[in-house]
């Protein structure tokens, strides 16, 4: 029977939709529908109509697929639970997994959403079999646009047609003055060609090669503050009145901020501690008080390197998030990067999950661009130097990132 016949007939059974999202390098499958035995669905592929690909069950909810003639293009959306899958066959996966958790690297990727009739399925009763052109209805195809929601058990994508120029510029983006518009480490020299994104060729791990031998790192923060490895700084309670302090020295003072407990309690009066280095060269007495009104220091944050992170200890969040902690961890595709710390957590190790994001976060701005390109080292020939407090100039930025600035120089 064909698909019209069945859609006319009294009986054309149940609709079942198939949903396909094109991550990089992979394709997502998934369906909020299963057979009664609670094993997933299958279907041939369009393309290939040999292959037999698999949708593994998530409760889905999906809306405003309209289609229509006139009016405002639809931008449907599809919210997909975040739990793992119990049922016997699928137990091995869910969308966190799938997707790594890493919810935003998706946006900008093709969706295709399919749509036929349970008796077209594999193993059904019309399954027209290997090698024949699936039995479905027209496919339609649409394009992760952003986030709306998400929370502890769901996210919301809202969709976009392929088709929707809304906020389109000629040629493909829109002008900012001093505002780079690459996706962050999009051209990462340690992408294949075909995986670069836009024109933003900061190495993913901070890497910058400072001379032929040597390869330093370099980390800096959404607010333009560099993060350090937390060895080798010294308490500016140490120094005596009249002791001379040199340029690029790393000294740490103490200060209080309130803490966020595991239960969402406050603890207020905890004692934390202030990163800064010198900016020039003086002695204790004359240099004052590091803090962010005094010009002699410059503010920044550290790190604990990769192996100190401990599942047993409680790792604290503030309400003044600037004292959070950083870690060095690897990522899902095994890059070792930076992690700040969003929620108080325990047993939660650094990566792509609701306790802990990116912390090495490009702030748009040319000067974010220059502090990583451009950073200086107080001893270049060491692979342990610290950054220098003043980014240089001799290195060229990504050219085109910011075109509505003036050259830099």
């Amino acid at each position: 029977m064909s698909l019209i016949s069945s859609v006319q007939s009294l009986t054309p059974g149940s609709l079942v939709h198939l949903y396909e999202i094109e991550a990089p390098g992979t394709t997502l499958r998934f369906s909020p529908y299963n057979h009664s035995d609670g094993t997933a669905v299958k279907l041939y592929d369009y393309t290939n109509n040999s292959q037999l690909n698999t949708y593994y069950t998530l409760p889905i909810i999906a809306s405003g697929f309209q289609q229509q003639t006139g009016g405002p293009i639809a931008r449907p959306t599809l919210t997909i639970s975040l739990a793992a899958d119990v049922q016997n066959s699928n137990s091995q996966t869910s969308f966190r997994l799938a997707s790594s958790s890493d919810f935003e690297s998706l946006l900008g990727y093709k969706i295709t959403r399919r749509t036929t009739l349970k008796n077209y399925l594999y193993g059904e009763t019309d399954d027209p079999g290997s090698g024949n052109t699936p039995v479905e209805f027209a496919r339609q195809i649409w394009v992760l646009d952003r986030v709306k929601e998400f929370n502890k058990v769901s996210i919301t994508y809202e969709l976009c047609s392929p088709f929707d120029l809304e906020g389109v510029f000629l040629p493909k983006r829109q002008i900012v003055g001093n505002a780079c518009p690459w996706k962050y480490q999009g051209a990462s020299p340690d992408y294949n060609e075909n995986e670069k994104v836009g024109g933003c060729t900061w190495h993913r791990e901070g890497s910058l090669t400072v001379s032929y031998y040597v390869t330093q790192k370099v980390f800096v923060n959404q607010d333009d503050e560099y993060i350090v490895a937390n060895t080798g700084i010294t308490a500016y309670s140490s120094y005596a009145s009249g002791d001379s302090i040199s340029e690029n020295t790393y000294v740490s003072t103490t200060s209080t901020a309130t803490r966020i407990n595991e239960d969402g309690s406050l603890t207020s009066g905890q004692t934390v501690t202030d990163y800064w280095v010198v900016k020039e060269t003086d002695t204790k007495a004359n240099l004052g008080t590091p803090s962010d009104s005094n010009d002699k220091f410059l503010r920044v944050r550290v790190f604990d390197v990769q192996g100190s992170y401990s599942a047993s200890t409680t790792y604290y969040a503030y309400t003044d998030d600037s004292y959070n902690p950083y870690f060095q961890y690897t990522d899902s595709n095994s890059k070792l990067v930076m992690w700040k710390l969003t929620k108080t957590a325990t047993g939660v190790a650094p990566g792509f999950n609701e306790n802990w994001k990116r912390g090495d976060i490009c702030g748009k701005r040319l000067n974010s661009c220059n502090m990583r390109f451009n950073a200086n080292f107080a001893d270049p020939s060491s692979v342990l130097s610290k950054v220098s407090h003043t980014p240089g100039t001799a290195r060229v930025l990504p050219f085109g990132g910011f075109p509505g600035s003036q050259r830099y120089a």
